[in-house]
């Protein structure tokens, strides 16, 4: 009677650990990453495919994107959401059987696996930007809230540059000229998440500036108060831009040279790694002060690189102030 027992016993507490799920916190499977979510969502996939997993992407859009991933019979399913423009949000669900781990690691959990490869993927996807990141001055950071990406549909084809609230209240994005003379559509990405759609209500090619007004009010802005109009050369700078395929970018740079002067417009050199997509970035000081706009780069060599100074911004926006006001 007591062996009956006890074997009843075993098979009720066998099919327990057969139907019961496995309870994971809601911590262990999420984390914060403070990188764009498409940085993260490359990571992830290089790590997954780098592990031998199929990866497909079955929904993605401003909001979030869908990973889908499987090996034999084990399976993640990652959501990546962004927070901001350099920070986003992951969520991941594993599926194992037969004590399958998606690296065949035997006891390691899956999450610390999933976590610590996305780190590594992250650090050596890009060590110089990761090793600049770290001396990006908290002063800098805080502007991050307020740069935009601007999509640009033009006869069909897309371009992406960048841009910067500097009216909250009334919507008001300052960005290039040069990528806004011929357009069809405008869309314009906040550093939430959101994208909007934009309306060009000044244009001026000669300082290669352009105002656009989105029916959205930004959490913050970049005061012209807070600028600095004269740079010296060895002066340290940094952009925040949005270069193509990315959702905010903090780049360092230093002024290596005397003002320039192209095409009638006097222009600051520096050495900074420009990106397509980085025109209309705002540059700031080590202070957080607004010293220039990007311009743009050498045609050749995309480590050197052009400002549009403060001079020419503050004169842009004094020519406009009906709208800024």
């Amino acid at each position: 009677m007591g062996k009956k027992t006890n074997s009843a016993i075993g098979w009720l507490l066998l099919s327990f650990v057969l139907i019961s799920p496995v309870k994971t916190e809601a911590s262990i499977r999420e984390r914060t990453f403070p990188a764009p979510s498409k940085t993260v969502q490359q990571a992830v996939t290089n790590w997954l495919q780098g592990t031998g997993f199929r990866v497909h992407t079955p929904y993605s859009n401003s909001q979030r994107t869908d990973l889908w991933a499987e090996k034999g019979t084990g399976r993640w399913q990652i959501v990546i959401r962004p927070q901001s423009a350099l920070a986003c949000h992951v969520t991941a669900d594993w599926t194992g059987f037969d004590g399958m781990t998606p690296g065949d690691a035997g006891a390691l959990d899956p999450y610390d696996q999933l976590w610590a490869g996305i780190l590594t993927a992250l650090q050596s996807s890009n060590r110089v930007q990761d090793n600049y990141a770290l001396t990006i001055p908290e002063k800098v950071r805080v502007h991050i809230k307020s740069v935009v990406c601007i999509h640009i549909t033009t006869g069909g084809n897309q371009k992406q540059v960048s841009g910067f609230f500097i009216n909250a209240r009334e919507g008001l994005v300052i960005s290039t000229a040069h990528d806004l003379m011929e357009f069809q559509e405008i869309t314009v990405g906040l550093s939430d998440g959101r994208d909007i759609s934009g309306q060009v209500v000044q244009l001026d090619p000669k300082v290669d500036l352009a105002l656009i007004r989105v029916k959205s009010i930004s959490p913050t802005s970049i005061f012209f108060t807070q600028s600095r109009n004269l740079l010296s050369l060895g002066d340290r700078l940094y952009a925040i831009g949005c270069p193509t395929n990315h959702r905010g970018m903090v780049t360092p740079g230093i002024v290596n040279a005397p003002p320039r002067r192209a095409a009638g417009q006097l222009l600051w050199q520096v050495k900074m790694k420009i990106l397509p997509g980085n025109s209309g970035s705002p540059v700031f000081d080590e202070q957080g002060r607004l010293v220039a706009v990007v311009k743009g780069r050498h045609r050749v060599e995309n480590s050197v690189g052009f400002l549009i100074p403060m001079e020419s911004v503050i004169a842009f926006i004094k020519a406009n102030i009906d709208y800024v006001r």
